[in-house]
């Protein structure tokens, strides 16, 4: 029981070392592909929100695509095409069904 004692804090220590070393370049990574990343963000979408002592409205406090779909509305367009797709017929390799999306994507992929 001694000697288990006496070794565990230095196995304990040997490999946290070893994880400090792993683990040290990879946060330095994140840190400076963070900012860049952060810089390709859309423009925000939301409201100036409600004046003090009144009731917010949905226009008032809805933001990002809650409130795309919400102008949408208004317009009278349904803007995320809940329709069906349509059935008529089954899609191939050279002829496929398309679905819309609100991602872009730069060339198609199997799903």
């Amino acid at each position: 029981m001694m000697y288990l004692t006496s070794r565990l804090p230095a196995a304990a220590s040997a490999s946290l070392r070893s994880v400090s070393r792993i683990a040290r370049p990879a946060a330095l990574r994140t840190l400076t592909t963070t900012v860049a990343r952060l810089d390709e963000q859309s423009p925000v979408f939301q409201g100036k929100g409600a004046a003090p002592g009144e009731m917010p409205t949905d226009e008032d406090q809805s933001t990002g695509l809650e409130r795309f779909e919400l102008y949408g509305k208004m317009e009278g367009v349904d803007v995320f095409e809940m329709d069906p797709l349509p059935a008529d017929r089954l899609g191939t390799v050279k002829d496929p069904v398309k679905v819309r999306s609100m991602v872009s994507i730069s060339e198609p992929t199997n799903i």
